[in-house]
């Protein structure tokens, strides 16, 4: 997860509750939330009181965004409030399946079951279910980031550099 630590909007707080049971204890997986903010010392309190060390990791901002997700199988963007993340879109620009909440223009870009998982809602139970489904497919998550990618290439205006200045040609007049 590439997002600023303020669990007030991108909910961090509830997906490590999400993932604090004994059966997502016993799975291997890791989750890495990039990022700095205002909630870093509670969320590494909650990560510590879950029983979750060896499992979250806390990571810091970082810059080197394709270097991360080349280094992760998914990306997670289950938020309270967002418009659309950019992380999302680079992501499937990377052939990473999302998963992502029914909030903003997040929905619009990721396919259900096709690019990845939306989440319905940003509960516990919610985030919990969506992550079980999401785990259920790990064997085509593979398929789910080349269909990640052919959803950005159909969405991302190509070639960018002439539809920005379109844009900005549009504007200026």
């Amino acid at each position: 997860m590439l997002a600023e630590l303020d669990t007030t909007r991108k909910a961090q707080d509830i997906l490590i509750r999400a993932l604090s049971s004994s059966k997502w204890k016993a799975r291997n997986w890791q989750l890495h939330l990039y990022g700095k903010g205002k909630d870093k010392a509670m969320l590494e309190k909650l990560v510590t009181g879950s029983g979750l060390d060896s499992k979250v990791f806390l990571k810091g901002f970082t810059t080197n965004i394709k270097q991360t997700l080349e280094q992760c199988h998914l990306l997670l963007q289950c938020t309270l409030i967002d418009a659309m993340p950019l992380s999302v879109v680079e992501a499937m620009a990377m052939a990473r399946p999302c998963v992502v909440s029914n909030v903003g223009d997040m929905p619009a870009w990721i396919e259900d079951g096709i690019s990845g998982f939306i989440c319905k809602d940003i509960t516990e139970t919610g985030i919990e279910e969506t992550l079980e489904n999401c785990w259920q497919q790990k064997n085509y998550w593979e398929v789910l980031g080349k269909n990640a990618f052919e959803r950005f290439i159909k969405k991302y205006p190509q070639p960018y550099e002439e539809k920005i200045a379109e844009i900005f040609n549009n504007y200026i007049r």
